[in-house]
């Protein structure tokens, strides 16, 4: 399997590898989290607007939020 990466050099995120590699967070709330990440500084967390832009329903959106207030990535 190969991995492309692409230089950028705008619109894109830093994300801390640690978070990433966190074996204690499943995939989707990491998804949650780099989704969340990405967003402006400014911008007011609504799980309704967080559905908008995800495919799994809204009980598998909060388990996943929970996972990571559990895990302390969201407050």
């Amino acid at each position: 399997m190969a991995v492309y990466r692409n230089k950028k050099d705008d619109n894109f995120t830093v994300l801390d590898n640690n978070t990433l590699q966190d074996d204690n967070l499943s995939w989707k709330a990491r998804g949650i989290l780099v989704y969340l990440l990405s967003l402006p500084p400014d911008w007011e967390v609504k799980t309704s607007e967080i559905k908008r832009h995800a495919s799994d329903g809204i009980t598998s959106l909060r388990s996943g939020i929970k996972e990571l207030k559990e895990a302390g990535y969201v407050v």
